[in-house]
């Protein structure tokens, strides 16, 4: 007996049902091709302070994220925060600040924690400013 691979229509969600028509339809019509993207991160000098005062841990969690960024598009969690700013998110409350330069360039803001991202947005903001 083997086990259906299709998950109920219930368990999914639109975004995902989405994608996967795409992809169905992109396969049934013989289209499919692979498409690289790659984004190129530059890094504030407000960053890089922030940055150089983290553990190595920390460091080490946000360099990996931007190795995927770069490499494979992969931007993992990511939310928008406002006028043009969005956040990378971790699970133990890390924060990261980005801004699109345009399609193919990113510069790197700020970072914080959950418990002073008010003030960390705020402070990304104005150096898109």
């Amino acid at each position: 007996m083997r086990t259906a691979l299709v998950k109920p229509l219930n368990s999914l969600n639109i975004k995902s049902m989405q994608y996967t028509a795409y992809f169905l339809l992109a396969l049934s019509c013989g289209i499919l091709h692979t498409v690289r993207v790659e984004f190129q991160l530059e890094k504030t000098s407000e960053f890089n302070e922030w940055f150089d005062d983290q553990t190595d841990k920390i460091k080490g969690l946000i360099w990996a994220r931007f190795s995927r960024i770069e490499a494979a598009a992969h931007f993992g969690v990511v939310n928008s925060v406002g006028d043009g700013v969005f956040e990378l998110k971790w699970k133990i409350g890390l924060r990261v600040y980005f801004a699109y330069l345009d399609r193919k360039r990113i510069v790197v803001l700020f970072g914080g924690t959950k418990h002073g991202q008010k003030a960390d947005i705020k402070k990304a903001k104005s150096l898109l400013g």
